[in-house]
């Protein structure tokens, strides 16, 4: 591996789509622990038709270094890109509108970099959320370590990256389907360059209220998950269940269908993931023409 030039300096690059709500409470979090190798906070106006785009040039006149860019095209990864492209640091982090970086964040993003291509950190749940709704979405992977010698995807609402790593890789894909963070990862592990984890690296992530958006989200991230199997499967990145086990999974939801309207959060919430990612696996398998049942 090859020995890497210190990074100096880094820009913050926010996607933001009618995020007036919260985005203060993240530009608050982030000034809380600016620091010098801090160059900008670019905030992404994502056609917004709330007032994101006014309250950020409110927001700037007390701290100079935010900003804001529009987007010219939709979706999370274009406005990610349309951040990056309009930065110019050494180095790049990347976090969401609605969640809230800890006081540690920025510092080990930065930290890491001086070691590393790509790095992301964690999420944790308990500070934005109730415990009704933690406990409809159980466990989430991104809130833990990856497993030793496990290859792991990043987050998309808490990476950084070195430009060079950015460019070399072209940027986020911009589709639409989940999992796009992961696959901007999986891309720079296989094209060799240095991706680490940061623990100190947390983000305070806002979870989505309501069975609703529990399964919309749900479908999403498990029709992303079979594009990244059909890009990434013949690597060994990531593999298919078995044909019994996905008839497992469609039985399980038939015996435990009185889950689906029970007043325990858990159990609710369990078979509604589990409903949405049997639907997520049926229409990505479709849509992307590859079999991930």
């Amino acid at each position: 591996m090859n020995e890497l030039a210190p990074v100096h300096d880094v820009s913050i690059v926010i996607p933001a789509h009618n995020a007036a709500d919260t985005l203060e409470a993240q530009l608050d979090a982030i000034k809380a622990s600016d620091a010098a190798w801090i160059s900008e906070v670019v905030v992404v106006d994502s056609f917004s038709t709330d007032n994101t785009a006014s309250l950020v040039r409110e927001y700037s006149t007390k701290w100079p270094k935010v900003r804001t860019v529009k987007a010219d095209r939709p979706g999370a990864n274009a406005a990610r890109n349309t951040g990056v492209a309009a930065t110019t640091a050494e180095a790049v982090l990347l976090c969401d509108a609605d969640d809230v970086v800890a006081s540690t964040w920025s510092a080990s993003l930065f930290r890491s970099l001086q070691e590393h291509d790509l790095v992301c950190g964690r999420y944790s749940l308990e500070e934005l959320n109730d415990s009704a709704t933690r406990a409809a979405r159980g466990e989430v992977a991104s809130t833990s370590p990856p497993p030793t010698g496990q290859l792991f995807g990043g987050i998309g609402g808490n990476c950084g990256f070195r430009r060079s790593a950015w460019n070399s890789l072209g940027g986020l894909r911009e589709y639409h389907y989940g999992c796009d963070d992961a696959e901007f990862f999986w891309r720079g592990h296989l094209s060799g360059l240095a991706v680490g984890y940061e623990d100190d690296a947390v983000v305070h992530y806002r979870l989505r209220p309501g069975m609703r958006s529990l399964y919309r989200q749900q479908v999403t991230w498990s029709s992303g998950r079979a594009l990244l199997f059909k890009e990434f499967g013949a690597s060994g990145l990531m593999t298919r269940r078995s044909p019994a086990a996905a008839l497992k999974a469609w039985a399980w939801l038939v015996v435990h269908l009185p889950d689906a309207r029970s007043d325990d959060p858990t159990a609710r919430g369990r078979w509604v993931r589990g409903l949405a990612d049997a639907v997520g696996r049926v229409r990505g398998s479709i849509r992307h023409r590859v079999l991930f049942l």
